[in-house]
């Protein structure tokens, strides 16, 4: 009876004019007040807005032709010889999945490169991704400054006779209530090796609302993502991909936007990624966890030389919400409160 309440428009519209604007105000308050405080701070001392490449009523946004990606690019390309790429793609071949997973009989695509990068490479990239450029975008996405939860350099290479699969599959990343990934191109990136898919209205409901039509018995990988043909059937207007050159990005609401990407059909991908969430998000439940980041060298250095902002977006971590599982409740309530969609089918 409660799942068939939940697809009503009545729990719609009980979700988009009552629930979610009383919750966001607790998120951003109250959950985030920390982050809300220094989010007034930050922009009240003058640091410049850079308003053009703001997300405004969307959770997705393209920005082209931008210099300091151009030169992150060039910087990380000093890195990926010939050898290098032959070395990932030899550690693609040799990776192994347990059993339930749904490469655990088939063919590994892809690695995360960040963490064999050489040391001057791992730290330029921690610092662009506290650039002000960056910074100000997301915040002010979020109305609270951001956290960065991971750096990843990933490699995607083509698997003769495989289709799409895992997250080449339509799914959103379900770990808090809003986010944003920015994906670089550190090559080219062209229909031939991976482009992002995402749906081009916004999703207004945000984590408070999900597609039904999900994979069934799915595997570990697979799980809560949606075949591409019974997502597109009904799709066909919403469908864009992103695309591009060195110098191009998007900033995407992972946790928000249902988006699919990373199938190389003949040419390897690769693809910066930063990922900025919150200390709500569950990527912060274990307050000790830095994931690649804990990877780039003298972090004590570079941190004692940060403003208050940056400290913030690079290491804040709260135990007490690791103590009262704060993130796990949280993730509990948007599964409990959501509006159950079926016309993505």
């Amino acid at each position: 009876m409660i799942k068939n309440i939940k697809k009503t428009r009545f729990w719609k519209h009980l979700i988009s004019f009552l629930i979610l604007p009383i919750f966001k105000f607790f998120w951003k308050n109250i959950i985030n007040l920390h982050g809300r405080i220094l989010y007034f701070f930050y922009f009240k001392r003058g640091h410049k807005q850079y308003s053009e490449y703001f997300l405004k009523n969307d959770d997705k946004k393209i920005i082209r032709n931008v210099s300091l990606f151009k030169e992150i690019t060039e910087e990380i390309n000093k890195n990926l010889t010939e050898e290098f790429l032959l070395s990932m793609k030899k550690k693609i071949v040799e990776s192994k999945f347990p059993e339930g997973h749904y490469l655990s009989k088939k063919e590994n695509f892809k690695i995360d490169m960040f963490q064999y990068l050489n040391s001057e490479t791992r730290k330029k990239i921690f610092n662009f991704a506290l650039s002000d450029l960056n910074l100000n975008i997301v915040s002010n996405y979020f109305g609270v400054m951001p956290v960065i939860s991971n750096l990843y350099l990933s490699l995607n290479v083509p698997v003769e006779g495989e289709k799409e699969r895992g997250s080449m599959l339509w799914h959103r990343d379900g770990f808090g209530f809003k986010c944003l990934d920015l994906f670089i191109p550190i090559r080219k990136l062209n229909e031939d090796n991976g482009p992002l898919f995402y749906q081009k209205k916004i999703n207004k409901m945000g984590v408070f609302h999900r597609y039904t039509d999900v994979l069934k018995n799915a595997k570990e990988g697979e799980r809560n993502k949606i075949a591409i043909a019974a997502f597109e059937n009904n799709q066909e207007n919403n469908i864009d991909y992103f695309s591009g050159n060195v110098g191009d990005g998007i900033f995407l609401d992972s946790f928000s936007c249902y988006h699919r990407g990373g199938f190389c059909k003949k040419n390897d991908r690769l693809m910066l990624r930063i990922t900025y969430q919150t200390p709500d998000s569950t990527a912060f439940k274990n307050p000790n966890s830095f994931k690649n980041i804990s990877s780039v060298d003298d972090l004590e250095k570079i941190k004692n030389n940060l403003d208050i902002f940056k400290k913030y977006s690079a290491f804040k971590r709260s135990k007490l919400f690791s103590i009262l599982h704060i993130q796990e409740i949280l993730l509990k309530f948007y599964g409990l409160m959501h509006f159950k969609d079926d016309k993505a089918t």
